[in-house]
């Protein structure tokens, strides 16, 4: 066992090329993170950013591995598998018993699926909507060099990037050892592509509020209870408690969205939906929303989401924002359209909840961790 651990979980140095694409996509989802009032230290480094792709890749990955059979038209990674993995170098083929043997070395799956501690409309809060607005900027480039960039995978991120390997496998009913450096790469350009949707841009703005390290919060967030209640590693979260009676503030505002988005009369009436924005808007004092533990303000970070949310899912960066103040606003990037003033609202609605559904469910997740800690 020692042996097969020292073997293919050893820290690591890879050098991974990335597409101009996938590079400029990662720079450009990195500098939207500004949006949320932070600092240009708050930004995720590359190696963070990276490390919480991976992470968050397994945790996507393992979850439609799990409900493939029992919901098929959710998923969204295994049905690009073949169109990304197919290629993706081989190190090593391994016999039966050496397959077992890098098995039993790989620690037990932390992720179980579907934990939540309220309700959730993904169908609403994650939709892909955006594509039926046309937008009135050029494409991102896709020529000109590659871009290699130098990363040290700990133990940690080599173990996270193997039990991926395992699922692939799974998958593909295969029992090859990938190479990491091609692993890595293709998980960082899947996730980037714009066709798999925005989850990890979100999953980045929600952890930076608070300076917390990608994998860290996503590892907390959709860990397994049973075991990430009684590790000691987690325990530098508790002090977000400290916002924990600001966040309380918002259950209502959040039950009121939550319960629009069920409502397709109100989400189809922009008066109605502006008068709901502009009811929450008076509701949230924004002198009394500063964070406690971090340099940010909820109410700025709640209006960011919204915009990085847009921004992101339809390919534009910080000099488009800063272009569309000197022509109207945000709706200049967009065609004409009779109903696009209802679209953005409808999409700065499902924002809101997701970013109440988000603070909320960690908050209450930090709260059950802390109460555990000190039992």
């Amino acid at each position: 066992m020692a042996e097969i651990t020292t073997q293919y979980f050893q820290r690591k140095r890879i050098g991974i090329v990335l597409s101009p694409k996938t590079f400029l996509e990662i720079q450009r989802i990195r500098s939207l993170c500004l949006l949320s009032g932070k600092k240009l230290a708050d930004i995720p480094g590359i190696t963070d950013f990276v490390n919480g792709i991976i992470v968050h890749f397994y945790h996507r990955l393992n979850i439609e591995n799990l409900n493939q059979s029992t919901n098929p038209d959710l998923l969204l990674y295994i049905p690009n598998l073949k169109k990304y993995f197919a290629k993706v170098e081989i190190e090593k083929e391994l016999d039966k018993n050496e397959y077992e043997d890098f098995i039993r070395a790989l620690p037990e799956d932390v992720f179980i699926p579907n934990i939540e501690t309220i309700n959730e409309n993904p169908a609403s809060v994650d939709s892909e909507q955006l594509t039926e607005i046309n937008i009135e900027i050029p494409p991102n480039p896709t020529s000109g060099e590659s871009q290699q960039i130098s990363l040290m995978l700990t133990e940690e991120m080599v173990i996270w990037a193997r039990k991926i390997n395992k699922l692939i496998n799974d998958i593909f009913h295969n029992r090859v050892l990938y190479s990491l450096s091609d692993l890595v790469k293709t998980i960082v350009e899947t996730v980037m592509s714009l066709q798999l949707g925005i989850a990890y841009p979100v999953e980045i703005y929600m952890a930076h509020l608070y300076n917390i390290e990608p994998k860290e919060f996503i590892k907390f967030y959709h860990g397994n209870p049973e075991i990430i209640m009684n590790d000691p590693e987690y325990r530098n979260l508790i002090r977000v408690l400290t916002d924990k009676p600001i966040v309380d503030g918002f259950v209502e505002i959040y039950e009121k969205l939550y319960d629009i988005t069920n409502k397709l009369d109100i989400l189809d009436n922009l008066d109605e939906m502006k008068k709901l924005l502009d009811e929450i808007d008076k509701i949230m004092d924004y002198n009394r929303l500063w964070s406690y533990v971090s340099d940010f303000n909820y109410k700025k970070a709640l209006m960011g989401l919204a915009t990085f949310r847009l921004t992101v899912s339809n390919g534009l960066d910080m000099s488009d924002i800063n272009i569309s103040l000197y022509h109207g606003g945000l709706e200049s990037m967009f065609a004409k359209n009779p109903d696009l003033s209802k679209f953005l609202a409808r999409e700065r609605i499902y924002s809101y909840v997701l970013f109440f559904v988000n603070l909320l469910n960690f908050m209450n997740k930090v709260y059950t961790y802390a109460s555990s800690t000190n039992k």
